[in-house]
């Protein structure tokens, strides 16, 4: 089976991810996303990380501010 490549906002995502984290030292939350990104709502963000988390690109912890983390493989697609 071919594994599904990103979408530009996807990718996009992904680069605001890394971006916010080198300058900050912590994620970004899913607010500062959407402003990032420019989407209005949350919950459509929150449905473009659960994506992204889906396909092994992202990680977080369940219940707990600014955990995103872009693993291994989401870097090199970012």
């Amino acid at each position: 089976m071919q594994e599904k490549s990103l979408s530009e906002r996807q990718k996009e995502i992904l680069a605001e991810i890394i971006k916010f984290k080198k300058e900050n030292g912590f994620s970004p939350t899913v607010r500062e996303l959407c402003k990032l990104v420019g989407l209005k709502s949350t919950s459509s963000m929150a449905a473009q990380l659960s994506n992204l988390r889906d396909s092994g690109h992202i990680t977080w912890i369940e219940s707990m501010p600014r955990t995103i983390t872009v693993v291994e493989k989401g870097v090199a697609e970012a």
